[in-house]
C-alpha cells in the first residue's frame, strides 16, 4: 500500500461516518459558507440541501467546493445525485446521525443529495510542539509533511 493510501485511510478513519463541517461555495465571486451535516462513506462526503437554497444556485453553476472542520480543508468537487430518499444507504446513516434533520427534510420534493469528491486535503498536526501541514493531493496521489518553521521578526 502507498503512503497516499495509508494517509488517505487514517484520515477517513479518524473522521468517522458523519460530521459536521463548513461548505464554502462561490458563484461569480461571491463566497458563501455554512455549517453542514455530512454522511462520510468510501472516502467521499455527502450531504442534502434544498434546490431552493443560494447554495444549490451556486453549485449548478460552480462545482468547486472547500469542506473545512477543524485542523483540516478539503478542497473538492461536487456534483448532484437525486433526491436522498433514492438512496437507502445515505438515509440510513443521515437519520441514525441527524434524526431531527431527516425527519423535517429528506422527503420534502426540493430536497437534493450531493456528494463532494476530495481533490486536495490539508490538515494541520503537532508533534511535541512542532506544528506540520499534511497534504494529501487525490489527483497525483500523494502525500506531504511540511514542517512548518515560523520565524519572528526582530
Amino acid at each position: 500500500m502507498t503512503t497516499f493510501a495509508q494517509e488517505r485511510n487514517l484520515f477517513f478513519q479518524q473522521l468517522g461516518e458523519h460530521g459536521c463541517m463548513v461548505l464554502s461555495t462561490s458563484l461569480h465571486d461571491e463566497v458563501t459558507s455554512r455549517m453542514m451535516s455530512f454522511i462520510i462513506q468510501d472516502g467521499k462526503f455527502y450531504f442534502q440541501t434544498d434546490k431552493r437554497f443560494r447554495k444549490y444556485a451556486q453549485l449548478k453553476g460552480n462545482s468547486r467546493v472547500s469542506l473545512c472542520w477543524n485542523n483540516m480543508a478539503v478542497e473538492g468537487v461536487c456534483s448532484e445525485m437525486g433526491k436522498p430518499s433514492d438512496f437507502p444507504a445515505f438515509c440510513k446513516l443521515y437519520q441514525k446521525y441527524f434524526s431531527a434533520s431527516y425527519q423535517r427534510y429528506t422527503g420534502m420534493e426540493e430536497e437534493r443529495l450531493f456528494v463532494v469528491t476530495p481533490a486536495h486535503l490539508e490538515k494541520w498536526i503537532y508533534e511535541g510542539n512542532q506544528p506540520y501541514m499534511e497534504i494529501l493531493d487525490f489527483q497525483f496521489q500523494t502525500y506531504e509533511k511540511v514542517r512548518y518553521v515560523c520565524q519572528l521578526e526582530g
